[in-house]
């Protein structure tokens, strides 16, 4: 038993490494109009001519690391064409999606890089490992760096 205790207090003490980032769905993360993060104007960024947004979302668990980013892009490859794609990156306790920095590489697409804050168990936060995320509007693929 005091082994497990010793573990979680460990989990949680290492804030948001112990969680793994990883591209999903916006479906499947639970990301919908209610988990952005207001004032949209403000926690809201686009980019490659407004063709990519990238928003601030958060599930709200009190535990820590809820908070990431869902990017919305075209789907190339949607049976219309005019359908739209959704994927979030979550495991960090904060983002900050208004100051974030792009570059392009015509070869390999859009960088994006958010600054993030990692959770230390009381209301205080440090800097965390920003999130830095490809997007390659071509094919409609979104990877993590």
């Amino acid at each position: 038993m005091k082994i497990l205790g010793l573990f979680l207090v460990m989990v949680l003490a290492s804030g948001a490494q112990a969680f793994e980032r990883k591209v999903v769905s916006c479906q499947r993360a639970k990301i919908g109009l209610t988990t952005l993060i207001g004032p949209i104007g403000e926690t809201t960024r686009y980019f490659h001519d407004g063709r990519v947004a990238v928003y601030t979302v958060d599930l709200l668990d009190p535990m820590c690391c809820s908070a990431g980013i869902a990017i919305v892009l075209p789907e190339v490859n949607g049976p219309t064409g005019g359908e739209m794609k959704c994927v979030a990156i979550l495991g960090s306790f904060g983002v900050d999606v208004k100051n974030a920095r792009s570059s392009f590489n015509p070869v390999s697409g859009l960088l994006i890089e958010v600054d993030t804050r990692e959770y230390q168990g009381t209301k205080d936060s440090i800097p965390g490992k920003p999130i830095k995320v490809r997007v390659n509007i071509e094919n409609s693929k979104v990877s993590l760096e």
